[in-house]
């Protein structure tokens, strides 16, 4: 009998506990996912935390936690990128009023935006019995920045535009870049004269200035691989390499104070649902903010074309703006675009054509 009873007694107890989790584990326990960066480059770590708090004084047993990564998303430790994207699945236990931080070491492969939408958490009772499921959305989101390359690395024909960018100057000087000071000139006013330099040397001194730059700089991204524009962008290392050298030039221009535009028919992974897809073109700056906006931009193509390339070029020529600096980074050199860019220079503008063939890789 009183094996019987024991029974019975075990039932209730694992029915009883199987209950009390089934409806209270769930309602405090939180969870939060996030990356302890916003933006990173490619080939550069990130860490991915997930964050658990049991506000409460039931224990819980097991708990795992399952979300898709992108395949390009890799964790440390892993050498090659899969085929396919991967499931990630972390398995820990909660005593009471517990909170846990689990820190995963990640790299990330590839540019682009990297959002981490949902989780699913699955938690068990203390006997295995009964399991609850929840599927929780996250705002964890990484964008990932092309990769930089240093200027032996890029292409010759990029490697000499950057070297014609950093001797291009105005004849006249730049009141706000000086460079150092000089005796006095006659020609030079007394607004010029350095004073400190002077008592120094008991000899007239003016400050030096550098010069700056005569030139509308206008970077233009084609994205066609073929004129038909149904065709899809099938060669996705030649899109990626293109991305890759227009974000160095932007770099490198960045290091000299360049101001510059920017301009694709590459559609932004925001733009992908819309019916009427725009042509991107971002203002003229410089500036360690305008090349941030500039890099986030660039993280954020798809390989999908708005329209085909020439219909940019026909709005720099209906622009009618004065004498520009146009350079077109594209994998496709077609009859009408030849005839597009003599257009553009019967306007007085300069373009410079540069082919896009494989970087090298680097760091």
């Amino acid at each position: 009998m009183s094996i019987a009873w024991f029974i019975v007694f075990t039932i209730g107890v694992i029915y009883l506990q199987s209950y009390i989790y089934n409806t209270y584990a769930l309602k405090r326990l939180s969870y939060r996912r996030d990356f302890n960066r916003s933006h990173v480059y490619v080939n550069q770590e990130v860490e991915l935390i997930d964050e658990f708090v049991n506000d409460q004084w039931l224990p819980i047993p097991w708990v795992r936690v399952e979300t898709k990564l992108s395949r390009h998303l890799l964790r440390i430790d892993q050498s090659e990128v899969p085929e396919d994207d991967q499931f990630h699945q972390t398995l820990f236990s909660l005593i009471p009023y517990q909170r846990i931080k689990r820190r995963h070491q990640m790299i990330a492969k590839k540019r682009g935006v990297y959002h981490l939408q949902s989780v699913a958490i699955t938690l068990g009772d203390m006997f295995g019995f009964s399991e609850q499921y929840r599927s929780i959305e996250t705002d964890a989101k990484l964008i990932v920045y092309p990769q930089l390359l240093k200027k032996n690395q890029l292409p010759l024909d990029v490697q000499y535009f950057l070297g014609e960018q950093s001797v291009k100057r105005w004849i006249i000087e730049d009141p706000f870049l000086k460079i150092g000071t000089r005796e006095l000139a006659p020609s030079d006013s007394a607004a010029k004269i350095n004073w400190k330099k002077t008592a120094q040397t008991d000899t007239m001194h003016v400050h030096q200035h550098d010069h700056t730059r005569d030139q509308d700089l206008v970077l233009l991204l084609n994205g066609d691989q073929t004129e038909d524009i149904w065709l899809p962008i099938e060669n996705d290392a030649i899109f990626e390499s293109s991305i890759t050298q227009v974000a160095s030039v932007m770099y490198h221009l960045n290091q000299q104070g360049a101001p510059y535009r920017f301009g694709t028919n590459i559609v932004l992974n925001s733009d992908r649902i819309k019916q009427n897809r725009p042509l991107i073109f971002k203002e003229k700056g410089s500036g360690t903010k305008h090349f941030k906006q500039s890099l986030e931009t660039l993280s954020q193509l798809i390989p999908e074309r708005s329209h085909n390339f020439h219909y940019l070029l026909d709005q720099l020529l209906a622009s009618k703006q004065e004498r520009m600096d146009i350079v077109i980074f594209s994998p496709l050199q077609s009859i009408t675009i030849n005839e597009k860019i003599r257009r553009l220079e019967q306007q007085g503008h300069t373009v410079t054509l540069l082919r896009i063939n494989h970087a090298k890789e680097g760091s």
